[in-house]
């Protein structure tokens, strides 16, 4: 049957053994009475063929965790014959600097007999386990540049914090992002999706208390490039009268942000639509948040931190914000001020810095 008492991780038991020890040191060298108590005490406790971890259940008799002064004097004279003086309880108890009214707690009193000399079994200390956990891609293969990958993290047991890195293979760059327990999804696990913005093989680690925990690794590519339907053939074009035909006026874009992403739209290479978009300058955004995404991977002052996903009039932009400290939450309207970036064949959206 186990023990129903677990104590605390061995080294800081013994650490708390030894202090009391220092503390009786200190009082016997004071008080005769007090060093022939501690010497008695030990007899008494040897003759009764009791173990430590038997006397302490035997001396909580109401179960309470908690030894009182009435349980020590009680449990004495039952040894000794003769209940103790009240002097002599106080002076025990001292020891660890309880009161006899109060009583001690179990654990205080199994390191005061560590610190008399007696043996404390194994069993009763609290092993540690190591936190393990797993790194989990939750995204179906092919992972495109610039489309968001999403990830799920879990551990053994609860965590207040862990740390996540990536490693660029191609130039062996290194990104670091630590999370606390207060912006994770769960006390075991988290959620997260990244968005690379180049293409190649990245390594992920999962990290906790300098200790790596799983490792992935993700291969990011360039999406298929869109085949080019054939023309279809028609009937030659009949050559109108001169009082037939028509002046056609040109097609004028969209003014702003809108016909920015109207003009990306129609590019067919990934090269054209980021120089569009880098050459343009700052524009005005409004919209609807209707996401967040972590910018682990991404442009330099713009990592790690986090990409609001913006509903505008008919198109949305990925907004890479400058801190991940963001008060812009989903469905709530959201005017700012951005430098148009890139261009997502994949998703069909732009991608752009915070201003």
């Amino acid at each position: 049957m186990p023990a129903p008492i677990v104590l605390p991780d061995k080294a800081i038991f013994n650490a708390r053994a030894q202090a009391i020890g220092g503390n009786i040191e200190a009082i016997t060298k004071r008080n005769k009475m007090a060093k022939l108590l501690v010497s008695n005490f030990r007899g008494w406790v040897e003759s009764s063929a009791m173990s430590p971890l038997d006397l302490t259940l035997e001396l909580d008799k109401d179960k309470n965790g908690l030894i009182s002064g009435d349980e020590f004097s009680t449990l004495l004279a039952k040894m000794t014959g003769e209940r103790p003086p009240e002097w002599v309880t106080e002076l025990m108890f001292s020891f660890t600097g309880a009161s006899p009214d109060v009583g001690i707690a179990l654990g205080e009193w199994l390191a005061m007999l560590a610190a008399l000399g007696l043996d404390i079994p194994e069993e009763l200390f609290e092993v540690k386990t190591p936190v393990t956990g797993t790194i989990v891609l939750t995204s179906s293969p092919p992972h495109l540049v610039d489309e968001g990958v999403k990830f799920r993290f879990d551990f053994s047991e609860q965590v207040d914090a862990y740390l996540l890195s990536t490693i660029q293979h191609s130039n062996g760059a290194k990104e670091e992002m630590p999370v606390g327990a207060d912006n994770m999804d769960g006390a075991t696990f988290d959620t997260m999706t990244l968005t690379p913005d180049e293409i190649g093989d990245y390594t992920l680690e999962l990290m906790h208390l300098g200790v790596r925990l799983d490792t992935i690794r993700l291969t990011v590519v360039e999406p298929p490039v869109q085949q080019k339907r054939a023309p279809v053939k028609s009937d030659p074009t009949p050559v109108l009268a001169p009082e037939s035909h028509k002046e056609v006026a040109p097609v004028v874009g969209a003014p702003g942000l809108k016909g920015l992403v109207e003009a990306l739209e129609l590019t067919k290479l990934r090269s054209e639509a980021s120089s569009m978009a880098a050459a343009s300058g700052p524009m005005t955004l409004q919209g609807i948040v209707t996401g967040k995404e972590t910018t682990l991977l991404g442009p330099h002052g713009y990592r790690p931190s986090v990409t609001l996903v913006v509903q505008g009039n008919g198109f949305t932009v990925e907004v890479m914000m400058k801190t991940a400290d963001s008060h812009h939450d989903i469905s709530t309207p959201v005017e700012l001020t951005v430098q148009p970036h890139d261009w997502s064949l994949a998703r069909r959206r732009m991608i752009a810095l915070e201003a």
